[in-house]
C-alpha cells in the first residue's frame, strides 16, 4: 500500500470555477446526475456518500480506460494524506451500490496494483468524454478542435496523463510536469498537441534559448507573459497591479507617459519580490482561466526561471496552474545543470511529476508510415530498415519518409518500396535509405567541400557522443590527439559543425579539449554515413580507450562503457558494465536508475552465448536488479522475491565462490523479511561455510549478522546474542575491507542494532542501550540512508520496551524526516507506528491506533512480517487504553495468527501480558491470572530475565497476588543487574517495598 506523504503544505481545496461539465449518462439500469450529485437503479435513488459518488464519477469519465491510483487519489481527495486502503474501501461501496463483484465485475474491474477501470457499457443523454471541458473551451477560445488534428503516434499515455494533470490543475492543484527526451524525440510535438486541445487562451509559451555566458533572467518567462498579454488584454492591468516589476522588462506593453513613473515606482525592487509578484500575477490570471505555462529546452534555462519555479512549486494554496517544461535530460546531467538537483528535491517531495519519451518502437514507425502513405501495403522488412536506420528518433523517422516522397512509396504502384524491404531483409547491414533533404540539404553540399581528414574526424566524434574529447577521438582513429585538436578548433572557428565545449582535466594534470556538435541532426547524419563494419569497430575502440583512461584516472561511466560495448556487439562486456553501472546508482540510492540500466543489461543477455561465462552475468544482474527492486519496493515485493529466488538457482548452478555467498547473504535478508527463519537460517550458514572454504572473515560477519537476528527473531535470544557477538568480532578484523565493500546497510551499524534486540529481552538494559547508541551514531556518519533507518529503528524499539517515549518520538522524527528526503519505502512504516505509539503514550490512542494500523498495512500488502507482531502489539495497547476489549482480543488473535504461522517469538510474552489486561478488563480474574503466568512461562522458557521480570511484576500486580507471587517478582528482579532506572523496574520495586514495608 503506498501512503501519500505530505509535503508539508495546507490541503488543496478544489476550486468549483470552470469545472469540467457535469455527467449525466445511463450504464446498465442506473442513470447518474453528476450536477444533482443522483444515483438512480430502475428510477430509484441509491444512497452514496460524496467521496463514494466522486470516485465513480471519475471512473465515468474514462469509461474503458485504466484509471490509475493515482490519478483517482488526487481527483477526488487532491493533496491530502490518504492511503490507498482508503481508496480500496471506496471502490467497494461502489461496487455495493452498483451490486458488482469484484471476481466477476460487471461495471469496475480491479487491475492489480495498478488501478481500476470501467467497463460497463456507457450510453449519455449528456455523455462527457474524458476531456470535454477541455473541448468546450477550445470552441469558446477558438482553439483547435480534437478531431481536426492529425493522429499522434506513440504518445497517447503522456497526453493522457497531461489532460490528467490540467484537469487537476483547473481543479485548483498546482501542477509542475517534466517532459524528457533526447532532441528530436517529440517533445515539442506532444507539447503542441496538448496546448492545441485545451485552447489557446489557456497557454502561455516561452522558450530558453542557449546562451553564452550569463545567461538573461527569466527570458523564457517575460516571452511567455508578453505572448499571453498580447491574446488576453486583461493581462496587461494585472500586471500593472500585481506584477510590476515584470511589466517594466516589457516596456512596449507601457503606454510611454506611464514608463518613467513606473521605472521610479521599482527603484531598488529586488529578486524576491519578483518572486512574488509573479506568484501573485498567477493567482489573478487564473482566476478566470486555468492557465498552461509552457517553458521549452530548460536545458538552458538561467538559475532565475529555476528558483521560481521551486518557489511555485512549494507554496501552499489553490493556484489553476499547469506548468510544463522540457528538457534533454542526458545534457542537464551530463553538465551537472541546476535543473538536476531541482528535480530531484521536488520529486522526493511529490511537487513534481515526471515523463520521459521514448524513441518509436516498430509498430510507431509502421503508423507513421501508414499515416503517410494510407492503403498501401508496406512489408515490415522496410519498416525493420526504417527503425534501424532512424533508431525510432521521431524527427527522423518523419524526415526520411518525407524525404521519399516522390521516390519509391510515392505511388501504390511503385515497386520501389518492395525492393526497400527486400534489401532489409536480405541483410543485416545498414539499409541506405537517404538523408532527408530537409535536413540535410545543405549539410551534404558542406560535406563535399570539406577535406578528407575533417570528414573522418566528424564521423568518428560522432560515435563518440553529442560530446566529446579530442583526446577520445584520436584514439577511435589511432591518430594523434593534438592533430585530431588542430581539425577541431578549425572547425570551431569557421562555425561548422563544431562548437568548443570547454577543457576536461586528466589525472595527470594536463587538459584535453571538448568539443560538441552544434546539433543532434549533425551528429546523426555523420553516424550515418558510416558503414556499419566500421562504426562498429569505432565503437569497441571507443569502449576500450575509456576503459583504459578510466584507469588512468580519467573521467567515464560504466554506462557510458557498456553503451559502446553494446553498439560494438561486445554483449558480455556491454551486460558487465551495465551491472556495474546499476550498482553505482544503488550505491547513491538511486533505485529507479538502478532498474533502467539492469533493463538495458537484460535485453542484451540474450545475445551472449549459453554457458558459465553467460550464467555468470545473470547472477551479477539479477543479484543488483533485486536488491534495487527491495530498495525501491520492498524486499518482500513480488519482484524482489523473484530476482532473489532466481539468484538462488543461479548459485546452485555454479560452483561456491565468496563473491556469490555475498549474493546469498542478500537473498538470506529476503527470506528473513518474509519471516522465513529456517531459510535465512539455512542461508547464514551457507554463506559462513562458504567463508571457512575460502578464509573470507567479511561473509563470516555476513552470516552470523543474519543469523543472529533470526535467532532473537525466533526467541532464542542468548544464540542471537553470542552470534551477534562473534560476528561484531570479526567485523573489527575485517574493518578495512568492510569500508572499501559495496555495502547499502554498514555491517557495524546493522550489527549493533540487531544485538541491542535480545540484549534488551535478556534484561542487559545498559548494554542495550549503548548499542543503539554506537548505531545510531555511526549511521549519522556513513552516507548511507540505509544505515540510518537501522539506527532510528532501534532507538524507536528500546524506546517502546524501556517506555521511553522521548526516544520512541525522537526514533519517529528521525524515519519521518528519511521518508521526506529519500525514497526508501521501508521507513514509511516504522515511522507511522513509533508515532502511533508515541501518541498512545501521550493520552491519544484513537489517533495512534489508526496510526499503528496504516503503517501495519503497509507492511502486510508487500508481505513484509518480521517483527509485525510486535507492530500489531502497539495497535492493542491503543485499544486497551480506551477499553475496547473485544476489539483488542481481536487484534491479538491476529497477531497470534503470525506468531504460530511463522514461529516468531521475539514479542510472545507481551503478547500474553496484553491477553491478561482484556481479561482483566472484562472482570475475568482468572483468565488474567492464567495469562500472566502463560507470559512468565514463556520468559523463562526464552531464558530472558527481561521479559520475565515485566510478567512478574504483572503477577505481583494482581489482586489476589500471594507472597509466592511477591517472591517469583524477588527473584526475577535479582537477574535484572542493568537499566534499574527503567519504569518496569521502579515498579518492581515498588512492589516489594509494599510487600515487605522494607525499601528494595
Amino acid at each position: 500500500m503506498r501512503a501519500r506523504a505530505s509535503t508539508g503544505q495546507a490541503p488543496r481545496e478544489p476550486v468549483p470555477v470552470d469545472a469540467p461539465v457535469p455527467l449525466r449518462l445511463r450504464f446498465g439500469q442506473f442513470e447518474l446526475d453528476e450536477a444533482n450529485m443522483r444515483l438512480l437503479d430502475a428510477g430509484l435513488p441509491v444512497p452514496m456518500q460524496p467521496k463514494v459518488f466522486a470516485v465513480l464519477c471519475a471512473l465515468l469519465r474514462q469509461p474503458g480506460q485504466l484509471v490509475r491510483k493515482d490519478t483517482l487519489l488526487d481527483a477526488v481527495w487532491g493533496h491530502r494524506h490518504v492511503s490507498e486502503s482508503v481508496l480500496k474501501t471506496t471502490v467497494s461501496f461502489v461496487r455495493t451500490a452498483l451490486g458488482d463483484d469484484a471476481a466477476q465485475p460487471r461495471y469496475v474491474e480491479t487491475v492489480h496494483r495498478h488501478g481500476y477501470r470501467f467497463i460497463g457499457d456507457v450510453a449519455a443523454d449528456r455523455a462527457v468524454p474524458p476531456f470535454a471541458a477541455a473541448g468546450a473551451r477550445q470552441a469558446a477560445t477558438g482553439g483547435v478542435a480534437q478531431a481536426a488534428l492529425p493522429a499522434l503516434v506513440g504518445r497517447a499515455e503522456p497526453l493522457a496523463r497531461l489532460h490528467a494533470a490540467w484537469q487537476r490543475a483547473s481543479a485548483g492543484q498546482r501542477q509542475l510536469v517534466w517532459i524528457e527526451g533526447d532532441p528530436g524525440i517529440g517533445k515539442s510535438t506532444l507539447i503542441d498537441r496538448f496546448a492545441a486541445e485545451i485552447g489557446e487562451a489557456n497557454c502561455a509559451r516561452g522558450q530558453c534559448v542557449e546562451q553564452f555566458g550569463i545567461g538573461e533572467p527569466y527570458l523564457p518567462l517575460l516571452e511567455a507573459l508578453e505572448s499571453l498579454a498580447r491574446r488576453r488584454p486583461e493581462v496587461v492591468p494585472l500586471m500593472r497591479q500585481a506584477a510590476p516589476t515584470w511589466l517594466v522588462q516589457m516596456p512596449w506593453l507601457v503606454a510611454e507617459a506611464d514608463r518613467g513613473a513606473l521605472q521610479g515606482e521599482l527603484a531598488g525592487a529586488g529578486a524576491e519580490r519578483m518572486l512574488r509578484e509573479f506568484a501573485e500575477l498567477l493567482e489573478r490570471v487564473t482566476r478566470a482561466l486555468p492557465l498552461l505555462l509552457v517553458t521549452e529546452d530548460l536545458h538552458w534555462s538561467d538559475r532565475g526561471t529555476l528558483r521560481l519555479m521551486d518557489y511555485l512549486a512549494r507554496r501552499r494554496g489553490p493556484l489553476r496552474l499547469l506548468w510544463l517544461g522540457s528538457f534533454r535530460l542526458a545534457q542537464v546531467i551530463a553538465e551537472e545543470h541546476p535543473l538536476q538537483r531541482l528535480r530531484q528535491e521536488l520529486r522526493l517531495h511529490r511537487l513534481s511529476d515526471e515523463m520521459m519519451l521514448e524513441a518509436f518502437a516498430e509498430s510507431d514507425v509502421a503508423k507513421v508510415v501508414d499515416s503517410r502513405w494510407p492503403g498501401q501495403t508496406v512489408p515490415e522488412g522496410f519498416v525493420r530498415a526504417l527503425h534501424r536506420h532512424t533508431d525510432g528518433l521521431p524527427l527522423f523517422v518523419v524526415n526520411v519518409l518525407d524525404g521519399l516522397r516522390g521516390g519509391p512509396l510515392a505511388s501504390p504502384g511503385d515497386d520501389g518500396a518492395v525492393a526497400l524491404a527486400d534489401a532489409a531483409l536480405a541483410s543485416d547491414a545498414d539499409l541506405p535509405l537517404p538523408v532527408p533533404d530537409s535536413l540535410a540539404g545543405a549539410i551534404e553540399g558542406q560535406l563535399t567541400k570539406l577535406p578528407g581528414a575533417a570528414r573522418e574526424v566528424l564521423q568518428a566524434a560522432s560515435v563518440c557522443g553529442m560530446e566529446f574529447r579530442a583526446g577520445l577521438v584520436a584514439a577511435v582513429l589511432q591518430r594523434d590527439a593534438g592533430e585530431v585538436g588542430d581539425v577541431c578548433n578549425t572547425l570551431v572557428h569557421r562555425q561548422l559543425w563544431l562548437r568548443d565545449a570547454g577543457v576536461a582535466t586528466l589525472a595527470d594534470g594536463t587538459l584535453d579539449a571538448k568539443y560538441s556538435f552544434r546539433h543532434a541532426v549533425y551528429k546523426h547524419v555523420f553516424r550515418q554515413r558510416l558503414a556499419t563494419a566500421e562504426r562498429i569497430q569505432w565503437h569497441r575502440r571507443a569502449a576500450r580507450a575509456l576503459e583504459a583512461g578510466r584507469a588512468r584516472g580519467l573521467p567515464a561511466t560504466s554506462a557510458e562503457i557498456a553503451s559502446h560495448h553494446a553498439l560494438g556487439r561486445e554483449y558480455p562486456e556491454a551486460v558487465r558494465h551495465y551491472t556495474a553501472a546499476a550498482e553505482a546508482a544503488l550505491r547513491r540510492y538511486a533505485p529507479p536508475e538502478a532498474l533502467q540500466l539492469t533493463d538495458q543489461a537484460l535485453t542484451l543477455l540474450h545475445q551472449v552465448a549459453e554457458g558459465p561465462e553467460r550464467l555468470e552475468l545473470e547472477l551479477a544482474l539479477t543479484a543488483t536488479r533485486g536488491t534495487a527492486f527491495g530498495v525501491q519496493e520492498g524486499v518482500a515485493a513480488p519482484p524482489t522475491i523473484a530476482a532473489f529466488q532466481r539468484v538462488t538457482e543461479l548459485c546452485d548452478l555454479l560452483p561456491p565462490a565468496p563473491q556469490r555467498a555475498l549474493l546469498l547473504n542478500s537473498v538470506g535478508w529476503g527470506r528473513f523479511t518474509t519471516c522465513d527463519y529456517d531459510g535465512a537460517l539455512a542461508l547464514a550458514e551457507r554463506v559462513r561455510a562458504v567463508g571457512e572454504q575460502f578464509g573470507d572473515g567479511v561473509l563470516s560477519v555476513f552470516g552470523c549478522n543474519l543469523a543472529g537476528v533470526t535467532l532473537a527473531n525466533m526467541g532464542r535470544f542468548i544464540e542471537g546474542r553470542d552470534v551477534i557477538r562473534r560476528g561484531l568480532e570479526a567485523c573489527e578484523r575485517e574493518a578495512a575491507r568492510l569500508a572499501e565493500a559495496p555495502l547499502y546497510v554498514d555491517a557495524q551499524a546493522s550489527m549493533w542494532a540487531n544485538i541491542a534486540v535480545p540484549l534488551a529481552q535478556l534484561g542487559l538494559v545498559d548494554q542495550a542501550r549503548d548499542m543503539a547508541r554506537r548505531a545510531a551514531e555511526r549511521a549519522a556518519r556513513v552516507p548511507q540512508p540505509m544505515a540510518r533507518l537501522v539506527g532510528h529503528w532501534i532507538v524507536g524499539m528500546l524506546g517502546v520496551r524501556f517506555d521511553d517515549v522521548e526516544a520512541a518520538d525522537a526514533a519517529a522524527r528521525g524515519l519521518e524526516d528519511l521518508v521526506a528526503t529519500t525514497t526508501i519505502q521501508q521507513a514509511q512504516g516504522p515511522a507511522l507506528w513509533f508515532r502511533g505509539w508515541v501518541e498512545v503514550q501521550r493520552g491519544r490512542p484513537a489517533e495512534g491506533h489508526a496510526l499503528v494500523r496504516r503503517g501495519y498495512a503497509l507492511y502486510e500488502e508487500v508481505k513484509t512480517y518480521a517483527g509485525c507482531t510486535e507492530v500489531l502489539s502497539y495497535a492493542t495497547e491503543a485499544l486497551l487504553m480506551q477499553s475496547l476489549w473485544d476489539e483488542a482480543e481481536a487484534t491479538l488473535d491476529e497477531a497470534q495468527v503470525l506468531v504460530d504461522r511463522f514461529e516468531e517469538r521475539l514479542w510472545v510474552t507481551e503478547l500474553l501480558l496484553q491477553r491478561a489486561r482484556v481479561a482483566a478488563g472484562r472482570g475475568d480474574a482468572a483468565g488474567e491470572r492464567r495469562h500472566v503466568l502463560e507470559a512468565l512461562a514463556e520468559a523463562r522458557r526464552a531464558a530472558a530475565p527481561g521479559a520475565g521480570l515485566k510478567a512478574a511484576v504483572a503477577l505481583a500486580s494482581l489482586g489476589d497476588a500471594s507472597a509466592a507471587d511477591r517472591e517469583t517478582l524477588r527473584e526475577a528482579y535479582a537477574q535484572v543487574t542493568e537499566g534499574l532506572d527503567i519504569p518496569v523496574c521502579a515498579r518492581a520495586r515498588a512492589l516489594l517495598d509494599k510487600g515487605t514495608g522494607e525499601q528494595v
